[in-house]
């Protein structure tokens, strides 16, 4: 929002006031490399004038700046890389005109990248390239990445270039990168274009609603007439993609919910859907009026089609005409055909579908009017036949004789041949065809003769030697996998052939199905078992033999643990947190944990937790029993531990932490060592981005962490002033506080706001209104706060000297502690020169002098800033024990970095 600003001048004529210079020069800078826009201030004379107020707009926001005894007033640039307008005003006294002057500011990054569009793990990377603060390559330097929640360490090279490889899965993602210099971070766009496309399929038992997936190479080509794989239900496919890259797995499965995976065998990248199939549907017969002609084929139909649109497989269909009744089975599109061979008239026809346990009845009519002609017989059988045999029909006149000289077509579907028959009315064709399987349609039509046709399947060989070849080799121990071998001759599958396969002493006859497969489903221990496997031959089909070696592995281990703490605070704000792993963490799958006699069946979340809420529990000790069912990839695990339910109020411990260490946090050691609280520095959300650090503050709940917003309220870089020269309170930065504490407590999973550097640098005695106005901001930041979020705790970092806090710092521990929830004195021994005894007494204060704000002791946990060695960890216990038995109710260390870590379960508590 632009200043919008008046100037009052003194009674009398304004040209009795004098003219001011306001000098400013534009800034180029790189990011956060220290410059600070520079502001002087002098009379028309060039003489500096000092302690006038300037006020300063850039980038919508104003900042009061009063000048030093040189005139000048500076603003630190902490802006994010880019263009700005800035303004100075000088409103102008009693004495001196008012004056502005606008400079441009141009922040530029020290982080370069590009957006990267990509096909599933192919060769396409992400490059970033890192400068310093002068704009010198940062070279050999290690440097950090976040993308999808993970960071990544990388070290630069001689360019300052370092280089994230992308092996995510398909979808879209921002990637971060971090500038370990000046904690400069850099967002670009990352698009993972899939190798593979499903989607979820709804249909009802055996309709012909199929699933289909597309499939394409690592640089998006349609992948066609390839291998593809299916696994639904725990039984592996095998399947051709087309000339599109489409491939299709027909589901028969009963009616239930099921996920279905299909594997891209190239790229290697997988797609789940799920696929739900009901149980019964309505049902809906359609057909339409026919008139024959000689020449027509005598073919009606009628169409089955259920509830969603789609024509159903196998089902029977009737067809009444003329008191003589016909049935059919619906193919693969729904459709019932009936061969008819009616003398010329008319006739009504009734179709009709029986109700069933799955499918609806249904009914439908229609008319046929049929012109006469001679009718004629064609016979033919199905075979197994070699490129260039010979294949005959008989065709037979109306009194069953040998009808002959008469030409037949057979039709292969690509190509039709013909042949005349002999004397003995067989018309034989010479098989010029590829090698393949075939539904023969072999058809007379003549003047004078009604259409006939018949059918026959054919298998049309080149030579009929076959091949045994095993589809898996590997199956997961006790997951009921299926041991898969396919049989083929010249490269045709076969099905309907029998074939013996030999495992571990055991033989098994099983039949080729119609992917000419046979499957075995394996229950064997883990370890190398060698198959043997043989078909006997049949039908100018070779015999043929195989051996191979079969591994059954055993699935990967998994373990649930409990990550929150061993005792659950009810009303505390953390639920009790399970964790699913195994080589990685286990998102959705689901658990079942048991607590006393209440059991939760849950799924977990994408950090593979399940969260329990156990507020309704009396207090006590219980029992939990921890289970997970495994499944193709992942072994059964079951587990028992106890938890203790109790209403009290848990202690708070934790640490302080600089944004830039967010990232290297271990919190299953903190949480085991009984930390409750971590105070992150603000400065993560505007280096790292909201969404990361929401995402970390999950992780952090997860093991029962919770986490506070670290703010500095009067400090910049420069100690910052919340009142004017003229004694009234500078709203602009008190709002502008208010504003960010809003902000941080919206946001998701925060649990409070922590007010740092909420007081003056020990020179509080020098301006009038500076404690009311600090005791302003406290008031009505807590009210703004517990507005957003009712439950988020409001906490001040406070300094340790109870008999000059207002004097010096402006800091009234009385009235302040009336509005926040915690207080947290710095009670910083090293610094201060003094003793453990000092800690217990500067807390004793506190505690009693306190109106309604708890004390959380804030401990220095190293010598002091003039010597960061560790305090030893048995010293460190000692003096949070001091702080607790003056009646503090936490301990908070300063800060993470700089400390040992203490085992805050060691701690006595009254």
């Amino acid at each position: 929002m632009f200043l919008s600003l008046s100037c009052a001048y003194a009674e009398g004529n304004s040209t009795d006031l004098e003219e001011v210079n306001l000098d400013a020069d534009d800034v180029s800078m790189y990011y956060h490399d220290g410059h600070r826009l520079n502001v002087d201030l002098s009379d028309s004379g060039n003489d500096s004038l000092a302690n006038q107020s300037l006020t300063i707009n850039i980038n919508g926001q104003n900042y009061t700046r009063t000048t030093n005894d040189a005139g000048r007033a500076s603003l630190a640039i902490n802006l994010i890389p880019g263009e700005y307008s800035s303004t100075i005003f000088f409103l102008g006294t009693d004495k001196y005109l008012s004056s502005n002057k606008t400079v441009n500011v141009k922040v530029l990054p020290t982080i370069s990248g590009d957006d990267v569009v990509k096909y599933y793990r192919n060769g396409t990377q992400y490059y970033a390239t890192f400068l310093d603060n002068e704009g010198e390559f940062l070279d050999y330097e290690d440097v950090t990445f976040n993308i999808n929640g993970v960071f990544y360490t990388r070290t630069t090279d001689q360019n300052g270039v370092a280089k994230l490889n992308i092996n995510l899965n398909s979808g879209d993602y921002i990637l971060t990168a971090y500038n370990p210099n000046d904690g400069f971070a850099y967002s670009n766009n990352i698009k993972v274009l899939p190798t593979i496309n499903g989607s979820d399929l709804r249909k009802i038992y055996r309709d012909n609603n199929q699933y289909w997936v597309t499939f394409k190479d690592f640089e998006g080509n349609p992948l066609t007439n390839t291998d593809v794989e299916f696994n639904i239900n725990g039984v592996m496919y095998i399947r051709k993609s087309n000339s599109l890259g489409n491939g299709k797995l027909n589901i028969n499965l009963d009616a239930g919910e099921y996920i279905i995976t299909a594997k891209n065998l190239l790229t290697g990248e997988l797609c789940s859907n799920n696929i739900k199939v009901e149980a019964f549907s309505d049902t809906k017969l359609t057909t339409e009026d026919y008139v024959f002609t000689p020449t027509d084929d005598d073919v009606i139909e009628a169409t089955l089609i259920n509830s969603l649109g789609y024509g159903v497989y196998d089902e029977t269909v009737s067809l009444t005409i003329n008191g003589q009744t016909y049935t059919d089975i619906t193919d693969d599109e729904g459709v019932a055909r009936f061969f008819l061979d009616l003398d010329e008239g008319n006739y009504t026809l009734s179709f009709k579908h029986e109700s069933n346990s799955r499918y609806g009845a249904s009914s439908a009519s229609s008319h046929v009017e049929t012109y006469g002609g001679i009718k004629i017989t064609l016979e033919g059988e199905d075979a197994i036949l070699f490129v260039n045999d010979t294949y005959s029909v008989r065709m037979s006149d109306e009194n069953g004789k040998p009808f002959t000289n008469q030409t037949v077509y057979f039709d292969f579907g690509y190509k039709v041949l013909s042949a005349v028959s002999d004397e003995n009315g067989v018309a034989s064709v010479k098989v010029d065809v590829k090698s393949d399987y075939y539904n023969l349609i072999f058809f007379y039509n003549a003047t004078g003769y009604k259409f006939s046709r018949g059918f026959s399947d054919l298998l049309v060989l080149i030579e009929g030697k076959t091949t045994l070849t095993p589809m898996t080799t590997t199956v997961k121990e006790g997951n009921r996998q299926q041991l898969k071998i396919a049989l083929d001759a010249d490269g045709i599958r076969l099905f309907g052939e029998e074939v013996i396969i030999e495992v571990n002493g055991k033989q098994y006859v099983k039949t080729t199905d119609g992917d000419g497969m046979v499957g075995l489903t394996i229950n064997l221990g883990a370890g190398t078992y060698t198959v043997n496997c043989y078909f006997k031959g049949a039908d100018g089909l070779s015999d043929s033999q195989m051996s191979c070696q079969l591994t059954v592995t055993p699935r990967i281990a998994t373990k649930m643990t409990v990550l929150t703490a061993s005792t659950f605070y009810k009303n505390y704000g953390i639920t009790y947190n399970v964790e699913l792993r195994a080589d990685k963490v286990l998102a959705n799958r689901d658990v079942s944990i048991t607590v006393g006699s209440k059991t939760f069946n849950q799924k977990t979340d994408g950090d593979g937790v399940v969260h329990l809420d156990l507020n309704d529990f009396n207090d006590g000790s219980y029992d939990v029993s921890l289970s997970f069912a495994g499944d193709n990839d992942y072994a059964v695990y079951k587990g028992f531990t106890k938890v203790a339910v109790t209403s009290k109020t848990p202690y708070t411990y934790g640490y302080w932490v600089r944004y830039r260490d967010m990232v290297n946090i271990n919190l299953a050691e903190l949480a085991s060592k009984g930390t409750n609280n971590l105070f992150l520095h603000e400065k993560a959300v505007s280096a790292y981005g909201a969404n990361n650090v929401v995402s970390w503050i999950k992780k952090a709940n997860d093991y029962g962490i919770k986490v506070h917003i670290w703010m500095q309220c009067f400090y910049d870089g420069e100690w910052l002033n919340p009142v004017k020269s003229d004694g009234s309170y500078d709203y602009d930065l008190l709002n502008s506080i208010i504003a960010d504490a809003k902000y941080y407590a919206g946001l998701k999973g925060v649990s409070g706001v922590n007010l740092d550097y909420l007081r003056y640098p020990g020179t509080a005695y020098k301006y009038s209104g500076g404690t009311a106005a600090i005791n302003y901001l406290v008031k009505n930041t807590v009210s703004a706060v517990k507005a957003v979020n009712p439950n988020c705790i409001v906490s001040a970092a406070v300094m340790p000297e109870p008999s000059s806090m207002i004097y010096y710092y402006g800091q009234d521990i009385p009235t302040i502690s009336k509005y926040l929830d915690a207080i947290l004195p710095m009670i910083y021994k090293g610094n201060y020169e003094r003793n453990t005894a000092w800690i217990q007494s500067t807390t004793k204060w506190f505690v009693d002098n306190s109106n309604g704000a708890k004390i959380w002791s804030g401990l220095q946990a190293y010598r002091s800033d003039d010597d960061l060695s560790y305090l030893p960890i048995s010293e460190l216990t000692g003096d949070a024990q001091a702080a607790l038995n003056a009646g503090a109710k936490g301990v908070i260390m300063f800060r993470w970095g700089v400390t040992n870590f203490i085992d805050f379960n060691t701690l006595k508590t009254s």
